[in-house]
């Protein structure tokens, strides 16, 4: 998702919308563990998306 092209066509999807998105569907997939029509959560596994690092100004 991180690189594929949105389907309007501006550009791909920023950290932060990855991010939420494996958020979701992880969450997604954990209730579906506890009402019991999975046995795990598939997400567990998965890399979880990081968002760059920004360089902050250092106080003098």
């Amino acid at each position: 998702m991180r690189h594929s092209p949105r389907l309007d066509g501006r550009g791909n999807l920023s950290e932060k919308s990855v991010e939420g998105l494996h958020n979701t569907l992880c969450g997604i997939l954990s209730a579906a563990v506890d009402e019991g029509y999975l046995t795990h959560n598939p997400a567990w596994r998965c890399y979880k998306p990081k968002g760059k690092k920004k360089e902050r100004p250092v106080a003098d």
